[in-house]
C-alpha cells in the first residue's frame, strides 16, 4: 500500500521533532505537515474509513462492500486532488519574481 508506506517512512521522523517543540512551530516544521503527498495519504485514509463505516452500518453483500470500498477511496483520492494540483508557495514566489 503505497500510501501507508509513504506515511511510515515519514510520519516518524516528524513525530520525534515535534515531541521537544512547545509553541509556534518553526516554518521548517510547518512545511513538513503541510506536504501534499502526506495530506493526500490523510484524504484517502479518511475515504476508506467512510467505507467501513459504511460497511459496518449497511452490511452489503460481497460486490456491494467491494464498490462501496472503490468507491470510498475514490471519493478520498478526489478530495485530494486539489492538493495534489496546487503548486508549492516557493514555486509561486519564485515565478512572480518575489
Amino acid at each position: 500500500m503505497a500510501f501507508g508506506a509513504y506515511n511510515g517512512l515519514n510520519l516518524a521522523p516528524l513525530e520525534t521533532t515535534l515531541k521537544g517543540e512547545r509553541g509556534t512551530l518553526a516554518p521548517d516544521r510547518l512545511e513538513q505537515l503541510r506536504n501534499s503527498l502526506l495530506l493526500a495519504s490523510v484524504r484517502g485514509r479518511a475515504g476508506i474509513l467512510l467505507g467501513i463505516l459504511a460497511l459496518m452500518k449497511f452490511k452489503p453483500d460481497v460486490v456491494g462492500s467491494v464498490l462501496t470500498i472503490v468507491l470510498a477511496l475514490l471519493l478520498g483520492v478526489v478530495s485530494a486532488l486539489p492538493i495534489l494540483l496546487r503548486q508549492p508557495a516557493s514555486a509561486v514566489l519564485a515565478r512572480e519574481g518575489a
